[in-house]
């Protein structure tokens, strides 16, 4: 049986306990002492508002251009009515209070990612349903700190994990020159189809569909990733169902231009498999790239489907095989794992986070990459600064240069649920968890998280994260 994995960035549940992420072979590191970049500090929390001041708003997405200048994206509901498609910007490090995107799409849609490439020039996608009860794509710019109108792309299409979207189907190298990717259907119902679609010196043009690897005869072909290096120089990677299992593929824009598709090979995986799923993409430089996600597995004897972490990495043009995550091997009794964020800053030198499941609990960890080698995968391990508590999964990662992160998530206390933690990269070393300040004081909910981290410089990142369910916090390191 296959199952494709829920889009949701938090774990399917909240488990309690503790086991060891080491099942025989590879050992895995933990994460040891140390708060924050020397010489910087995380600020407490500030408060997004939507637009009418008190709205419920969830964020997806940050970017930040350069220190102080960020925008935030996802969708605020209004007294119970469906979502509104909306952004939030941080001008010289003061957040103002988020703004409904113009036009229809808008209404009873969601931003998914956001890119911004200088500050007030930004990009946002997002899907949003129609009145023929279809889901569609919109892209939009901002230029100069004014939102044009959203760009529909025609047909029945849809984001990735529209419900709840985690991987970055937008890039923007330059201001107004973006790509942007998903599925569509074609063909008739159930045949969806991959495609990208560019904006050159801020015009979007036809969606592209895409060929080779068998994607035109595929019956469920889909963009997952999207890196570029430059304006028109770019990749996407994905998955296609070709006959009863699928696979990965990797397609390459040159100048403008978008190659054949061609397929990566999963030969390093441990056993074989007929789902794959694409979480995030990274790219540097043209032909230098990562991906990582998650596969489905299963057991002899057994009607279920578990999930296994892996990554992969292209060096000069060339994609290395599928690779489980060093050190994560296969827990008894299983349980779902994946990569949720993947962030590069030279060739061959990036990081990636996720989730792992042990006997009786899920854990957050990270794992690093250098000349296109992955390490062992590094545990966040509780601490007594986040009170004992489970770091349960690391949402997203950023990276300002080779060996300097931060990344962050949720973790888990046995008594109060959920809460946002941060855990600070220096130098190649992992410190210990740490709580996201002045979260503690934003509400008595139990399912506070932190969703996405952007790092424009060394020791200036910004975080967002929502609590009390339907709330949206922001937090800053300087």
């Amino acid at each position: 049986m296959s199952v494709r994995r829920p889009g949701s960035v938090l774990a399917t549940a909240a488990m309690v306990g503790v086991g060891a992420l080491l099942a025989g072979g590879a050992g895995v590191a933990q994460a040891g002492a140390g708060a924050a970049h020397a010489g910087s500090t995380w600020h407490n929390v500030v408060k997004l508002k939507g637009p009418s001041g008190q709205a419920d708003v969830s964020l997806n997405s940050v970017s930040c251009a350069t220190p102080g200048n960020c925008l935030a994206g996802g969708a605020y509901i209004v007294q119970g009515r469906r979502d509104q498609a909306m952004v939030v910007t941080e001008h010289a490090g003061h957040w103002s209070r988020a703004v409904r995107l113009p036009g229809p799409a808008a209404d009873g849609g969601r931003v998914a990612s956001v890119v911004c490439s200088s500050p007030g020039n930004c990009t946002a996608d997002g899907g949003y349903g129609t009145s023929n009860d279809k889901d569609s794509i919109f892209v939009v710019s901002e230029v100069a700190g004014r939102w044009g109108q959203p760009h529909v792309v025609p047909g029945d299409l849809a984001l990735n994990d529209n419900d709840q979207p985690r991987t970055s189907s937008l890039a923007c190298p330059t201001p107004g020159n973006c790509v942007a990717g998903g599925y569509y259907q074609a063909g008739g119902p159930g045949k969806l189809q991959a495609f990208v679609i560019d904006e050159t010196n801020g015009t979007w043009g036809k969606r592209v569909l895409l060929s080779g690897a068998g994607l035109r005869a595929s019956h469920l072909a889909q963009i997952e990733g999207i890196g570029c290096s430059s304006a028109g120089n770019c990749s996407a990677s994905g998955t296609d169902l070709v006959g009863a299992s699928y696979q990965l593929f990797a397609v390459t824009e040159a100048s403008g231009h978008w190659g054949h598709a061609v397929t990566v090979s999963p030969s390093g995986i441990s056993t074989a498999t007929d789902d794959f799923r694409i979480d995030s993409m990274a790219c540097y430089s043209p032909g230098n790239c990562a991906v990582g996600g998650g596969y489905n597995y299963e057991l002899p004897d057994s009607d279920s489907d578990f999930v296994q972490p892996f990554v992969i990495s292209e060096i000069g043009g060339q994609w290395g095989p599928a690779l489980d995550v060093p050190g994560l091997t296969r827990p008894n009794p299983p349980g779902n794992g994946w990569i949720d964020f993947v962030s590069c800053v030279s060739p061959g030198s990036c990081t990636a986070s996720g989730t792992y499941p042990t006997a009786k609990a899920s854990h957050a960890f990270v794992v690093s990459a250098s000349g296109g080698k992955w390490s062992n995968a590094v545990t966040i391990g509780r601490s007594t600064a986040i009170g004992g508590g489970r770091p349960a999964e690391a949402a997203s990662v950023s990276c300002s240069s080779a060996r300097d992160c931060v990344a962050g998530g949720y973790y888990v206390l046995a008594h109060s649920g959920w809460h946002p933690f941060l855990v600070t990269e220096t130098s190649g070393h992992w410190g210990s968890a740490q709580p996201v300040p002045g979260a503690n004081k934003l509400s008595p909910s139990e399912a506070d998280r932190l969703t996405s981290i952007s790092c424009a410089s060394d020791n200036h990142c910004t975080a967002v994260g929502s609590y009390d369910l339907f709330r949206a916090f922001a937090a800053t390191e300087s």
